[in-house]
């Protein structure tokens, strides 16, 4: 349902306020009120809210032209229609100079379309209004918004600045921007931005702005410009102001100071030469690195693995893992991809010492490193992982344990390291329910090999008959030097019969090789096997005891010897 119109009827003839009003009242959309005086009229006004006035001219005590006037200075804003006499031309020109919407003479009261004519000028003049209160509404509310806008940009404490793109003319600056570069409003107004700008960055300004479309309409710009003569940066977001058509009509800056941020980062980065010239000039080798990348390396390591650069290793890491030797108690090559830290656990703790081993590429040999693992602070999860050449030391333990472990002469095992390995060879049985056997044996008539060739040939036969041994037992089978001229070979699961089979076997093999200078060389074996109630000494000393009737039995020859002497085999093969 439309919404009815307010209609003021303003005439002290009643007569006629009662014409009017039964000519309209045939129609719905209004609801009519009634004034015969000046009073009256501004009364309705203030107590309802009229759409429209219809309003004699010649009231008893006032003209129309004087409540225009009244109107207009109580600021009262409502379209008036006036109805004027008979030949009143001139005076209807007067009443539409002075804001009246419309007039209609009173001499139209009879006209049988009375009704409509008015109804359609009433409508027309509330229509009007309305367009002209929505202009007027419109209106206010964009000074309202331009008056925020330009409250916020004039207190903001961003620099704003717009210019041309015709020779970057200023065209708008706010107070700060005044304010941080030190310059008047009015002096700036009007000129080339770039006078602003250090002549260092105007090829770079231009081009950034240049590059401004609809397509790609925002360019960010870091600048360094003076501020009260003192060199400041800041960020500048430039975006273009575009036309339909596409094209840029004007370019708005804002820019934020954010010299505390570079020279931050410039703290930072001498803190990082710093630090990456105390890591260059360290002989060991360091890395920086947490569990998803290395953050610093020096140049030792670079070196080490042939990488020309921090990007270079970045990209073929996998070079490290190839270099990385599988050991027994070493780092593991795998383990190079999260940069060994997965060796680091809560149990294990930082600070530990691990033992990596890496072989250039082109090299034959091993080098050894112990690897300590460094936290860079107690709050983060960064280890400095450092790389300490050890392999003079290794190389140094393993010629001390070969010394412990290994005949200096021939390279077998030496007496201490066979007892060890008895004992172990002994539990083992014990616990396994397993065979074991010992063969004893020693060079016949060495004493005269030494005296007719001399001891450098004696020892050439020890090494010689060592190596042959060697290459005929089982790679299982424990072979080491008890002294002088003597050997022995442990054989575990193997039977009296058995190891009496590989004795013969080594004899055989000795008897028919031909030694420098000495030819024909024998040798004389007894062998035993273990029993439970057996200690290591008890053992031996059986196997001895067979080796010596191998010999008092003409030597070269094979005798085995069980732990009774009643069940003794005198001879197994000879």
């Amino acid at each position: 349902m439309t919404k009815p119109i307010n209609l003021l009827i303003a005439d002290d003839d009643r007569f006629i306020r009662r014409s009017i009003i039964r000519m309209l009242g045939r129609e719905d959309i209004f609801r009519i009120y009634e004034a015969e005086s000046r009073d009256s009229v501004l009364d309705s006004l203030n107590e309802t809210k009229i759409d429209c006035v219809l309003m004699d001219y010649y009231m008893s005590d006032i003209t129309g032209l004087e409540l225009m006037q009244i109107f207009r200075e109580k600021a009262i804003s409502v379209p008036v229609i006036m109805l004027t006499g008979q030949g009143d031309e001139q005076l209807a020109a007067n009443i539409m100079k002075a804001g009246a919407f419309d007039y209609i003479p009173k001499s139209r009261l009879a006209e049988q379309d009375f009704a409509m004519t008015l109804t359609g000028m009433v409508n027309n003049a509330v229509s009007r209004q309305e367009e002209i209160e929505e202009a007027d509404r419109a209106k206010i509310a964009l000074e309202l918004s331009e008056a925020r806008y330009r409250g916020l940009i004039e207190n903001s404490p961003i620099l704003i600045v717009r210019f041309f793109p015709e020779e970057y003319m200023i065209s708008f600056l706010n107070d700060q921007f005044c304010t941080y570069f030190g310059v008047q409003r009015f002096s700036v107004l009007g000129e080339n931005i770039l006078h602003l700008i250090p002549e260092s960055n105007h090829e770079m300004f231009r081009a950034r702005v240049n590059a401004i479309s609809k397509n790609n309409p925002v360019a960010r710009i870091e600048l360094t410009t003076l501020s009260n003569n003192e060199e400041k940066w800041q960020l500048w977001v430039v975006q273009g102001i575009f036309t339909s058509e596409g094209e840029v009509t004007e370019y708005q800056c804002m820019g934020e100071d954010i010299t505390d941020m570079k020279n931050t980062e410039k703290k930072l980065l001498l803190q990082k030469r710093y630090l990456q010239s105390i890591l260059d000039s360290q002989d060991n080798m360091f890395i920086v690195a947490d569990r998803n990348g290395v953050l610093e390396v020096n140049i030792s390591f670079l070196q080490f693995f042939g990488f020309y650069s921090p990007d270079d290793m970045a990209k073929n890491f996998g070079r490290v893992a190839e270099m990385t030797v599988e050991m027994d108690g070493y780092l593991k090559p795998e383990d190079a991809n999260t940069f060994w830290l997965s060796n680091i656990s809560a149990q294990t703790g930082a600070g530990q010492y691990r033992l990596i081993a890496f072989r250039q590429e082109g090299s034959e040999t091993n080098r050894y490193f112990s690897v300590k693992f460094s936290p860079l602070s107690i709050d983060t999860d960064i280890y400095v992982v450092e790389f300490s050449d050890v392999t003079a030391l290794e190389e140094r333990s393993k010629e001390f344990e070969n010394r412990a472990n290994y005949d200096a002469l021939t390279g077998i095992y030496n007496r201490r390291r066979f007892l060890e390995l008895l004992e172990r060879g002994i539990k083992n049985a014990l616990h396994r329910n397993i065979e074991l056997s010992v063969v004893f044996f020693d060079i016949d008539h060495f004493k005269k090999i030494n005296d007719t060739y001399g001891h450098n040939t004696g020892d050439d036969v020890l090494k010689g008959l060592s190596a042959l041994v060697s290459s005929t037992i089982r790679h299982s089978d424990i072979f080491a030097r008890w002294g002088g001229e003597e050997f022995l070979v442990l054989l575990e699961s193997t039977s009296l019969e058995n190891a009496a089979r590989a004795a013969e076997k080594i004899r055989k093999a000795v008897m028919d090789y031909a030694f420098p200078d000495v030819k024909q060389v024998t040798c004389s074996f007894g062998v035993t096997s273990f029993h439970p109630d057996d200690t290591g000494e008890s053992f031996i000393n059986r196997a001895d005891s067979a080796l010596y009737r191998a010999k008092e039995s003409g030597r070269n020859r094979v005798i085995g010897m069980r732990k009774k002497i009643s069940e003794e085999e005198e001879k197994i093969h000879a």
